[in-house]
């Protein structure tokens, strides 16, 4: 599968361009370029690396959302294609985005006592710090998607897979502006938490101010909603702008449609791949953890097509 980049056409500081990875090849890079180093370090490892090289190792794995959820099921196909690929043993935890169920999910992964756990970071770092320590002190090694832990991270180690969050939500602002030309006055509706806003609430806020311009969704669950949200008050595809975050059929179909305008990539399936991945190279082979910006760039209607098969297959 070939890589594919976006530009975020100057919304991130420095113009830089991110590099997408998709799938195994992210897999196969970051191995061979482990495995180099080891052969370079050691000329006789103990242990080779085969086919299911990390089948002793076992993960609970945090997906976040419900099973069947748009960003959700994209982070449990990737899980579910590194633990093909790798081999390892992983059971599966859904928490319908409930940080108090999460919180607590997270509690009993610890008393079950696996190798490694992959944790979605929405509780925050007060909830989990305890947590965290009790998995440090009981040996078990920890990786975190999706919502960064800083302070849980810098006290008990472990690595981030996700967007860097702050600089993801500022550049697609930036874009926003420039991209729709928006100055001073305009007014604008931005959703904060995700699976929360629903069509009434979106209604309610746009009857408020009916001269909006910009509706901005927290999360790809709502986006992908956006052509019921507009029919709710009257709108035709473009006539309110509509951003967000993530892919998924539906936000492809809307961007086909004319009725979203702008999204942010996270890349949830790196978001399941390679928190699994890390774990198993650090448990097997003693590596530090992966840490991972997988903000891939802005994705707009003159870009959508190249990832639109990919998002409707679950990658992307």
């Amino acid at each position: 599968m070939a890589d594919t980049s976006f530009e975020n056409e100057g919304a991130v500081e420095g113009g830089m361009r991110r590099r997408t990875l998709l799938g195994a090849g992210a897999a196969s890079a970051a191995l061979a370029l482990a495995m180099g180093r080891l052969g370079r370090a050691h000329a006789a490892p103990q242990e080779a690396p085969t086919p299911g090289w990390g089948s002793s190792v076992k993960i609970r794995f945090f997906a976040g959302g419900n099973a069947g959820d748009a960003f959700a099921s994209i982070v449990f196909n990737g899980a579910q294609q590194a633990q093909s690929d790798i081999g390892a043993n992983v059971d599966y935890v859904f928490s319908g985005w409930d940080v108090n169920k999460m919180t607590d999910q997270l509690r009993e992964a610890i008393a079950a006592q696996p190798d490694g756990i992959a944790m979605m970071g929405h509780p925050g770092d007060d909830a989990l710090m305890p947590l965290a320590q009790q998995a440090h002190d009981a040996g078990i090694l920890m990786e975190y998607q999706n919502v960064d832990l800083p302070k849980v991270r810098q006290a008990y180690s472990g690595g981030y897979i996700g967007a860097d969050l702050g600089p993801q939500g500022r550049a697609l602002g930036q874009a926003a502006i420039q991209t729709f030309g928006l100055k001073a006055g305009d007014k604008a509706i931005v959703f904060g938490a995700w699976g929360q806003p629903g069509r009434l609430i979106v209604t309610a806020a746009y009857l408020k101010d009916p001269d909006t311009k910009l509706i901005c969704q927290a999360g790809g669950q709502t986006l992908s909603t956006t052509p019921t949200y507009m029919q709710a008050i009257n709108k035709g595809p473009g006539e309110v702008i509509n951003i967000g975050y993530d892919l998924s059929p539906a936000i492809i179909d809307a961007f086909a449609a004319g009725w979203v305008q702008l999204t942010s990539d996270q890349q949830p399936f790196l978001q399941g791949y390679l928190p699994i991945l890390s774990l198993c190279l650090s448990k097997k082979y003693g590596f530090s953890a992966l840490t991972y910006d997988s903000g891939a760039g802005l994705v707009t209607p003159d870009n959508y097509k190249p990832v639109a098969e990919m998002a409707k297959a679950g990658i992307r």
